[in-house]
């Protein structure tokens, strides 16, 4: 899962990614924080 979202991240910053489309991605690591933690 961890992997999966640096490489979201990666893309997003590959792309220069609007500040929107960051606040998405951020909003979407804050999501899956539960699992994260979850997993670990």
């Amino acid at each position: 899962m961890q992997r999966y979202l640096l490489q979201e991240g990666d893309v997003l910053i590959a792309s220069k990614g609007t500040v929107k489309k960051q606040l998405f991605f951020m909003s979407k690591i804050i999501q899956s924080l539960p699992q994260l933690i979850s997993l670990s």
